[in-house]
């Protein structure tokens, strides 16, 4: 028995010696990498275009992540728009040159001065026209609420929101269908609710899917963050 415990200690001994006691720093090497949102709203006229950098999880995060040096030029077939930067890396085109119009191509150029390049492309859906429910109609609350709408052109998938007046309700469906029953509206009170329809490229669906999944969507060569589009159709309506 004894020799059986001396054996055993020099095993632990070695054992002990054989592992390499200082701590391995693992490898936190990392080059901070161009992120760049666009999203093109017909409705609204809006384009937002932002362009950041992107940092470690164990880095000062900045509050302000822009890059306000950057190149910014959207291109149609007939003509090239420049976007000046605005703060926080947001631009603008500040003359309103760009007019969005469905069935319009669109390309985004970015451009750095240290050589960085970004680019990518979308197509702007035709807004859908919700049928279900009737714009003011009466509608019943604590149902399930079914929303239909007439096919857009060019849209890859449908993007559908309700909220309600006071924006303390919201619940959202995504389909390719051209009808959703929003279930959750088991929930709702009576009241003032907004329903919104969204046609969207592909490129902004799968970024918004992505947040399920935690994969993210790349459809911009050279950069993180997406370039699309959406069309929409919106109405109100009363709950009771």
């Amino acid at each position: 028995m004894k020799k059986i415990s001396i054996l055993f200690l020099f095993i632990l001994i070695a054992f002990l010696f054989s592992c390499d006691k200082s701590p391995q720093q693992p490898d936190m090497s990392y080059e901070s990498e161009l992120y760049v949102f666009g999203l093109l709203m017909l409705n609204e006229q809006e384009k937002i275009i932002r362009v950041e950098e992107t940092y470690k999880v164990d880095e000062y995060f900045p509050e302000n992540r822009g890059i306000a040096n950057a190149s910014v030029v959207i291109h149609t077939d007939s003509l090239s728009v420049i976007f000046d930067h605005l703060a926080n890396g947001e631009y603008t085109d500040r003359g309103g040159d760009l007019f969005l119009k469905a069935g319009e191509r669109y390309s985004l150029s970015v451009s750095l001065p240290d050589g960085r390049q970004a680019w990518a492309t979308t197509l702007m859906p035709h807004p859908p026209e919700i049928t279900v429910p009737k714009s003011h109609a009466s509608i019943k609350a604590r149902s399930p609420l079914q929303v239909s709408w007439k096919a857009s052109d060019q849209a890859f998938q449908y993007l559908v929101h309700v909220s309600n007046d006071a924006r303390t309700f919201n619940i959202s469906s995504r389909t390719d269908s051209t009808s959703v029953s929003m279930f959750p509206f088991l929930f709702a009170n009576q009241g003032i609710y907004y329903i919104k329809v969204n046609a969207s490229d592909r490129n902004y669906y799968e970024y918004v899917s992505s947040y399920d999944s935690r994969e993210a969507s790349v459809n911009i060569d050279g950069a993180l963050g997406v370039f699309g589009a959406v069309a929409g159709d919106a109405i109100s309506v009363f709950a009771n």
